[in-house]
């Protein structure tokens, strides 16, 4: 909801007065219970959809230039980064188990699960299993 809320200061309220109201609202709420409870680095500029879930919120970030579609459910310790210029994007009803990392380019289609402590460095498509250092495709 936090990230929801600055999102929305960002991107959709255009009269100043309430604009700096919410993002100050925001900016609190970020640093003490985002950053300052869970740990997690969640930018309100990210494109995130609807229907994200955090299992765990502990230690999740994510860099404020990826693209990250509708119903991802994310566990902890998970990093979704840039490498380089690079940011990855992550498409629909997607799964992050805990400790993945997703970094650079890698753009991953709809349906992908990803298991825990996976690097993910390149691009996969839709309805993949992707496992292990470096991430590699798994038949179901």
């Amino acid at each position: 909801m936090i990230y929801r809320l600055g999102n929305f200061a960002k991107y959709k309220v255009s009269f100043l007065p309430a604009k700096l109201l919410i993002t100050l609202l925001y900016v609190i709420l970020d640093r003490l219970i985002v950053r300052g409870i869970f740990g997690c680095l969640i930018p309100s500029r990210t494109i995130i959809g609807w229907g994200l879930h955090i299992v765990h919120p502990n230690g999740i970030i994510i860099n404020g230039n990826s693209k990250i579609g509708s119903n991802l459910k994310i566990h902890h310790q998970v990093t979704i980064g840039q490498s380089g210029n690079d940011y990855p994007v992550i498409g629909d009803d997607c799964y992050i188990g805990a400790g993945a990392k997703i970094i650079g380019k890698a753009r991953l289609g709809n349906n992908i699960k990803v298991g825990a402590n996976a690097v993910v460095t390149k691009s996969f498509k839709s309805n993949s299993i992707l496992v292990g250092v470096p991430a590699k495709y798994m038949k179901a």
